[in-house]
């Protein structure tokens, strides 16, 4: 198995903060391939019963993704390597499994639309927006309502800074269908102890 060597993250995210120029390529090609076999690791000695290496492994796992924002802050290659990564992105966000990775991947985001200067890149990041900020907008959703706060805020963070890269035809669908869903909610109902209203009008007032 990969050894991991731990130290050199906070060496690698100096470097990338100070680089002038980076590929997501390198991320996806080789950073994202051993984040991979440390999850594969945590989940190996968890079944042989290593709790001590589990968790350890599990830690590298996001500590390598959280390298991913510093990556978006110069990356030169977002027209061809952002249609790879994009797909990645979006299953990340919508498997609850991979809650953990969230707040990286919506700080990448962000910083990706912050850095995009080129018209290409923004291009790149418009033709994937949509996809994207339907999966936030159900985790915004879904954190709304179990009342995670923390998470709330970065994925309301990502969610405003990716609607305005988004089609402005796709954004006003998204915002009439909130629109929809906060009525349907405000319709009287029998009550339920157990039930809580999703928080549309949070999601409708981070995407206008």
């Amino acid at each position: 198995p990969p050894r991991f060597r731990a130290w050199l993250v906070p060496v690698l995210r100096a470097h990338l903060k100070a680089a002038r120029h980076c590929e997501l390529r390198f991320f996806h090609e080789h950073i994202m391939v051993l984040a991979h076999a440390m999850s594969e690791q945590a989940r190996t000695a968890l079944a042989r019963g290593d709790a001590v290496q589990a968790q350890r492994s599990h830690q590298h796992y996001v500590q390598l993704w959280s390298l991913l924002p510093s990556f978006c802050e110069a990356a030169n290659d977002v027209p061809t390597a952002f249609p790879t990564l994009a797909p990645v992105l979006e299953q990340i966000v919508r498997e609850q499994s991979s809650a953990e990775l969230v707040p990286a991947v919506c700080s990448a985001l962000q910083t990706l639309v912050r850095c995009a200067h080129a018209q290409s890149s923004r291009d790149a990041i418009a033709s994937f927006a949509p996809k994207l900020l339907r999966a936030l907008l159900r985790v915004l959703d879904r954190d709304v309502t179990a009342g995670a706060a923390n998470s709330h805020r970065v994925v309301s963070e990502a969610i405003a800074a990716l609607a305005p890269a988004t089609p402005p035809n796709v954004r006003a669908t998204l915002f009439k269908q909130l629109m929809q869903k906060m009525l349907t909610v405000s319709q009287p109902a029998p009550p339920s102890p157990d039930a809580a209203a999703p928080d549309t009008h949070a999601q409708a007032v981070v995407l206008c």
